[in-house]
């Protein structure tokens, strides 16, 4: 069997296992404004140079609104790239930082899951698993992510995206609802 049949076995598994413990996952939902938040985190797929840069611009957008930012970007190799550069706040996980079942089991990753943001912004476009389990197990009081069947699990509030939508188009979706629903 191959490498890659291997991975999506295991992945399939936790898959199930994810969407079989996500309904025993209790939480502290509290809406939140998007003004009144103070501490934002951020998930996104950073496999590539522009997902990087939208979303650094995006934190800085959300700095210059006094707020404090976390992002989290999964980039899907073993390495990160030389050209990506860690910043205060800007962090990644790689595959390096998964289980053998591709899940987030590191330092990092955890510590991110434990943050008790006002709001947890998931950016995730594709549905990537290791982002959701994230999501899933967030101490965030407020989530948001994309929509998708079964994803009322991890969400509050789920965006709706059109398969020509890019993540600069998803950025503006999210920071429109959320200013829009709680001002």
């Amino acid at each position: 069997m191959n490498w890659l049949k291997k991975i999506n076995i295991r992945q399939g598994i936790a898959k199930y296992m994810l969407s079989r413990e996500a309904k025993h996952i209790r939480r502290e939902r509290k809406s939140v404004s998007f003004a009144e938040a103070k501490k934002i985190g951020i998930l996104y797929e950073a496999g590539s140079r522009e997902n990087y840069e939208l979303v650094k611009s995006y934190v800085r957008k959300l700095r210059s609104m006094q707020k404090e930012v976390q992002s989290l970007g999964f980039i899907d190799s073993k390495k990160v790239p030389g050209d990506q550069y860690i910043k205060l706040g800007l962090d990644f996980f790689t595959r390096e930082h998964l289980s053998w079942w591709m899940l987030p089991h590191s330092r990092l990753t955890s510590n991110f899951i434990q943050e008790k943001f006002d709001i947890l912004l998931n950016l995730n476009m594709s549905g990537c698993l290791q982002l959701e389990y994230i999501s899933a197990y967030s101490k965030a009081r407020y989530r948001t992510g994309r929509y998708a069947e079964g994803n009322d699990r991890y969400y509050d509030l789920m965006i709706h995206l059109k398969p020509s939508d890019d993540l600069k188009s998803f950025i503006e979706q999210t920071d429109h609802y959320m200013n829009l629903i709680y001002s």
